[in-house]
C-alpha cells in the first residue's frame, strides 16, 4: 500500500510541477497543451493525501514499534544531517521540474506546433535538471548506502541498483529528445516527437517504482549491521554464485560472463539510437531500453564477487 502510495505520490508531484512551470513560457514557444481541470484538482488533492500516508504510518506504529521508529529516523538524521536535507531537496526539485515538464507535454499536447520553440528552451533545462539530479542522486548514495556494492545483499540494494539501471535508458531518450529531435522537427515541420517523449516517461515510471519501494525499507548505512535485521534478498541469493562467510566483502570483477553482458548492454543501447535513425516503432525503442536495463543487471550481478 505505501509503495503504491509514494508512487502515486511522485506522479502527481511531478504532474504539478511540471504544469505550473509551463504556465509560466508563453504560448509560442511550447505545444498546445491541455491538462483537464480534474487531472489538475486530483494532483494537488493527491500530493495532499499521498503525503499524508507516510505520516498515517508512523501512527499506526504505535502498539508496533514507534520507539524503533523514531530510533530509525534519529540515526538517518544523525548520518546525514543538514547535508542530507539539502542534497534530497535539490535532488526533487531538478528531478520534479524535469520529469514534470516531460510528463506533461508528452501526455497532455495538442498539435504539432511550437515544438521547435519547446524543444530549444526545454533542452538546456533538462541538462540542468538531470545533471543536477545525477550529483545529488550520487551524494546521497554515498550518504545513504557507502558499500555500494555489499548493498546488494539486501533488498534495498537491489532496488536502488534497478533504480539507477533505469536511467541509464531515460538519459538515452533524454539524448536523442535533447540533441536528434530537434533536427528531425526543423527538417519536418510536421513531425511531432510526443510519442517518444511518452516512451521516455515509461522509464519515469519504473524509477518512481523503485523509488517507492525503497522508501518502505531500512537504508543500508552498515550492511553487516542491516543483516542482522533483514534477510538477503531473494535475488542476489539466486544469482550470487560465491558464499558469504562472515561480513561481506564483496567487490565488482572483470568476468566471462559480465564481460559479455556488457557487450550486450551496449548493444541494446545502441540500438535505440539505431531505431530512432531508422524511424522504427518507439515500442521497439522501449523494449531495448528495459532489455538494456536488464542486461545492465545481470552483467552487474555476474561480475560481484
Amino acid at each position: 500500500m505505501f509503495t503504491l502510495s509514494e508512487i502515486a505520490f511522485y506522479t502527481c508531484l511531478t504532474l504539478h510541477m511540471g504544469t505550473l512551470f509551463l504556465q509560466l513560457i508563453s504560448d509560442g514557444n511550447k505545444p498546445h497543451i491541455l491538462v483537464p481541470r480534474n487531472i489538475q484538482l486530483v494532483t494537488i488533492g493527491g500530493i495532499a493525501v499521498f503525503t499524508f500516508l507516510p505520516v498515517l504510518r508512523v501512527i499506526l506504529a504505535v502498539i508496533c514499534g514507534l520507539i524503533l521508529t523514531m530510533g530509525w529516523g534519529s540515526h538517518a538524521a544523525s548520518v546525514v544531517d543538514g547535508r542530507g536535507f539539502i542534497t534530497h531537496s535539490l535532488h526533487a526539485l531538478s528531478l520534479s521540474v524535469w520529469i514534470g515538464i516531460l510528463i506533461v507535454v508528452a501526455w497532455f499536447s495538442k498539435g504539432n506546433a511550437n515544438w521547435l520553440c519547446f524543444l530549444a528552451w526545454f533542452h538546456p533545462i533538462a541538462m540542468i535538471c538531470s545533471g543536477v539530479t545525477l550529483a545529488t542522486g550520487i551524494i546521497l548514495t554515498l550518504f545513504i548506502a557507502p558499500e555500494y556494492v555489499n548493498a546488494v545483499i539486501l533488498p534495498y540494494g537491489q532496488a536502488l541498483l534497478i533504480k539507477h539501471l533505469l536511467f541509464l535508458p531515460l538519459l538515452l531518450f533524454g539524448f536523442v529528445s535533447g540533441f536528434l529531435l530537434k533536427k528531425r522537427v526543423k527538417a519536418q515541420p510536421d513531425f511531432s516527437p510526443v510519442f517518444w517523449l511518452r516512451a521516455e516517461s515509461v522509464f519515469v515510471l519504473g524509477i518512481f517504482a523503485a523509488t517507492g519501494y525503497m522508501g518502505q525499507l531500512e537504508p543500508p548505512h552498515d550492511v553487516a549491521t542491516s543483516l542482522q535485521m533483514t534477510n538477503t534478498s531473494p535475488l542476489f541469493t539466486l544469482l550470487y554464485q560465491g558464499q558469504m562467510i562472515g561480513n561481506p566483502d564483496l567487490s565488482l570483477t572483470v568476468t566471462p560472463i559480465g564481460l559479455l553482458l556488457t557487450v550486450v548492454t551496449i548493444l541494446f543501447g545502441s540500438l535505440i539510437l539505431f531505431s530512432y535513425v531508422r524511424k522504427m516503432s518507439t515500442l521497439f525503442s522501449v523494449g531495448m531500453g528495459l532489455l538494456l536495463a536488464i542486461s545492465g543487471y545481470f552483467a552487474l550481478m555476474m561480475s560481484i564477487q
